[in-house]
């Protein structure tokens, strides 16, 4: 009885678990550019670390939670997957297009209130993304799939992995093969970006299904008074057990 008195305490006295989710940071590179060059956004020659990581060196303009990595759709059709950034039918002034997609518009059901401000909108075009988070991975090869426009680095267990498509492209898929010598918890973190010409998409699979965050296992320091309640259940135990005798 005692034990059982002890298990519900612990019970009782237990965090609420929370949802497992994708930290998501955004820089909104502005404007869209069209000088003659076909990045839009981004210099000409193409530069990963000048026009994508020293922007992600810099503080985020958002930040916000995302589940999946599946935008715009979320349709699991993923050459649907992208969404018109700009306005290409007509000429640009002074080197600069119409910006036609806003950010809730590719994050779709994942954007939670992000980019709400309808008399100051966020777009898409001309934009850098980094998700991170934990993950799960089996022992042996674990296949991650990025099919996107434009470029993106993946890294995995905090190592850049080769094979990251960070130049820019129309929707294209890369598949990157990870070993791991046991099954285990590793770190995740994605950093996409949309040079903003034509279009964006992103979709990541794990093994051939949507890649899942995971909530990270914790030790819960226990209460003080959790610690006295135990003490006394102790205690009652130890003396029930004495008038046994």
């Amino acid at each position: 009885m005692i034990r059982q008195i002890a298990i519900a305490a612990l019970c009782a006295m237990a965090l609420p678990a929370q949802a497992a989710t994708f930290n998501a940071e955004f820089w909104d590179v502005d404007p869209v550019q069209f000088s003659g060059n076909s990045f839009g956004s981004f210099s000409d020659p193409f530069d990963f670390q000048t026009d994508v990581l020293d922007v992600v060196a810099t503080p985020a303009d958002l930040t916000f939670t995302v589940g999946t990595l599946d935008f715009p759709n979320e349709s699991l059709v993923p050459t649907a997957d992208t969404l018109d950034t700009v306005d290409t039918s007509g000429p640009s002034t002074n080197g600069i297009r119409t910006e036609t997609a806003r950010l809730n518009e590719f994050l779709g059901s994942e954007a939670a209130g992000v980019d709400a401000d309808d008399s100051n909108p966020v777009f898409v075009a001309g934009s850098i993304f980094r998700f991170s988070g934990l993950i799960d991975v089996n022992a042996g090869i674990n296949s991650f799939t990025v099919q996107s426009d434009d470029g993106f680095q993946l890294s995995l267990d905090g190592i850049v992995q080769p094979g990251s498509a960070t130049g820019p492209r129309g929707f294209g898929s890369t598949t990157i093969d990870f070993v791991s010598p046991l099954a285990e918890t590793i770190a995740f973190e994605l950093i996409y970006y949309d040079s903003g010409v034509v279009r964006a998409g992103l979709f990541v699979t794990q093994d051939g299904a949507l890649l899942e965050a995971v909530q990270a296992p914790s030790v819960v320091p226990l209460p003080a008074s959790g610690l006295l309640l135990l003490g006394g259940l102790a205690g009652t135990a130890a003396l029930a057990r004495r008038r046994r005798r």
